[in-house]
């Protein structure tokens, strides 16, 4: 429930600055992509810039926990091959206990 609010209050606050952020700047700018030129409006060309480096940092941080996982997984194996060599050493029977 509180992490329903918490959302619902960061989404309406999000959305407060962007409105305010439009409203504050009307203006259109140009855009020169090299292979294609657009007018578009600043809180729009603001608004996808964000949008793509969310993306970008959401990928990012995708490709860290991939990496992370992966060596998680590993280090698994290995202790699993650790343990059973550990349990066939202590059921061998012990020579020379002199």
């Amino acid at each position: 429930m509180l992490r329903a609010i918490f959302a619902g209050t960061l989404i309406l606050g999000t959305l407060l600055i962007a409105v305010t952020f439009a409203w504050l700047n009307p203006g259109q700018i140009d855009l020169d992509l090299g292979f294609l030129q657009v007018q578009i409006a600043t809180s729009v060309a603001f608004a996808i810039t964000f949008a793509l480096g969310w993306l970008f940092g959401l990928l990012s941080i995708g490709l860290y926990v991939m990496k992370l996982m992966r060596e998680r997984s590993h280090l698994r194996r290995q202790v699993r091959a650790a343990e059973q060599e550990a349990k066939a050493m202590r059921s061998m029977p012990e020579e020379n206990a002199d």
